[in-house]
């Protein structure tokens, strides 16, 4: 359940950072205060209902929100291309679950913990694959690119090696 959790949070605070870096930290606080209010609602609510998994649910929806006001007012500020960045991982993580979902009931294991350890790592396979194909364009200019800068690096070593 914290899975989400764990995206959306870094997300959040990235973009919460911008817009302390544009000098407009009014912004993520008046944010910061609708998920403050979701919490307040909310949060009791799914606790005495369902839990502490209620919670977690709750903490994903308040930072769910949180991300899409924070993008919002991100796209008033400059140009972004969300498709680009968002439905490649996004297919690939739908993926992965899915392919955990379906291989899952099919392991013969009684250990919890190496089962546990099965699933994270046919997640992970699955998901960086399923990336790779998705984005293997985008994934070959960064690899050149990172190549170029590579080479231009060795290029001013060795030339401040003769240099001296």
């Amino acid at each position: 359940i914290l899975a989400g959790f764990t995206v959306l949070r870094s997300l959040y605070d990235e973009a919460t950072t911008l817009f302390i870096a544009i000098g407009k930290p009014n912004i993520p606080t008046r944010v910061h205060f609708i998920q403050t209010l979701i919490m307040l609602i909310l949060g009791p609510i799914a606790v005495y209902t369902i839990g502490t998994k209620g919670m977690a649910v709750v903490i994903n929806i308040m930072l769910l929100i949180g991300v899409t006001i924070i993008y919002y007012y991100i796209a008033r500020q400059i140009a972004v291309p969300y498709r680009k960045i968002f439905v490649a991982p996004i297919l690939s993580i739908c993926l992965a679950i899915l392919g955990v979902i379906f291989i899952t009931p099919y392991l013969l294991i009684t250990s919890q913990l190496l089962r546990l350890i099965i699933k994270i790592g046919l997640c992970s396979i699955i998901y960086f694959i399923s990336l790779i194909i998705l984005e293997k364009k985008e994934l070959v200019d960064k690899m050149n690119f990172i190549k170029r800068l590579w080479q231009e690096r060795d290029d001013l070593i060795e030339d401040s090696y003769y240099r001296f």
